[in-house]
């Protein structure tokens, strides 16, 4: 079984079981780290791996296009942060003309939603689109773009490096549950039982990191690459249980990418998720 994934807090559940040695079920599991939500996509898309973690935003897009794939379970509560750049004087949303996103993710999502939130237009704020996390970083820290939005723990690399928290997507009711576990249908039809024997062994991995805060923050360092050393103190976000994805995130999900034009057609709830595994509905 080959997992493909892009550093964040939630992906630590992962790499903490892959280290522990829990993927020993006659199941071997090779872990691919990709640098964005894009690699990712093509990854999965050319077969290059079986299952990703993936934005539920890039599922739906990539369904409608064609690519039969399905959602497994959600996994995952992403903290994301808009940041103003060291040579920014934004103080507030508010100031802002321009911040980098990846487009069509729920970094988009949620930096329109932030801004919304603030009485904001989105509209009128330009978006900047740099797929690549370390690219956006690296725009954000030298002043070519005036903010970017991030995902933990590297926005507190970030912050580290001189940027500012403008705002954070962990504001939002109800906390946001945006990851799913994601495998093309072809796939799983011949792996559904390694499936099974998986997921239950990442709901321990998940409840061993929100015990212990420092097991966690080892293994989000294990997901950090070249970050890692240099890693700063930050508030951990606790993993939730893998759970379905409400119908009523789907459906809001749904309704922003029809509204930017990002579906080919509409992808429903029943469609995309897969009745398998951990919380899956039964």
């Amino acid at each position: 079984m080959r997992i493909g994934l892009i550093p964040s807090e939630g992906v630590a559940a992962v790499l903490h079981g892959g280290s522990r040695e829990w993927w020993d079920l006659d199941v071997p599991v090779d872990i691919t780290v990709y640098g964005s939500t894009r690699e990712q996509e093509r990854a999965l898309e050319s077969g290059e791996t079986d299952i990703v973690f993936m934005n539920a935003l890039s599922a739906m897009i990539l369904r409608s296009q064609g690519l039969p794939l399905v959602a497994l379970t959600t996994f995952s509560r992403v903290r994301k942060d808009i940041l103003a750049s060291p040579k920014s004087d934004a103080i507030r949303l508010a100031d802002l003309t321009e911040v980098a996103v990846s487009h069509g993710t729920t970094i988009e999502y949620y930096t329109d939603l932030l801004l919304q939130l603030e009485g904001v237009d989105s509209r009128a704020v330009r978006k900047v689109e740099i797929s690549s996390m370390e690219g956006r970083l690296d725009a954000l820290i030298d002043g070519t773009v005036g903010a970017a939005m991030l995902p933990s723990p590297l926005a507190h690399v970030a912050v580290q490096r001189g940027a500012r928290i403008l705002a954070t997507n962990l504001v939002l009711d109800p906390p946001p549950r945006e990851a799913y576990l994601v495998a093309r249908e072809a796939w799983l039809a011949d792996h559904e039982d390694e499936v099974r024997a998986i997921l239950p062994n990442l709901q321990r991995s998940i409840d061993e990191l929100n015990a212990d805060a420092p097991t966690y923050r080892e293994a989000v360092a294990l997901a950090m690459g070249e970050h890692a050393a240099n890693l700063p103190e930050f508030e951990l976000t606790p993993i939730p249980d893998l759970a379905p994805c409400p119908e009523t995130t789907h459906a809001a999900f749904e309704s922003w990418l029809t509204e930017h034009g990002l579906l080919q057609r509409p992808v429903s709830y029943a469609e995309l998720v897969a009745p398998i595994g951990v919380g899956a509905p039964t």
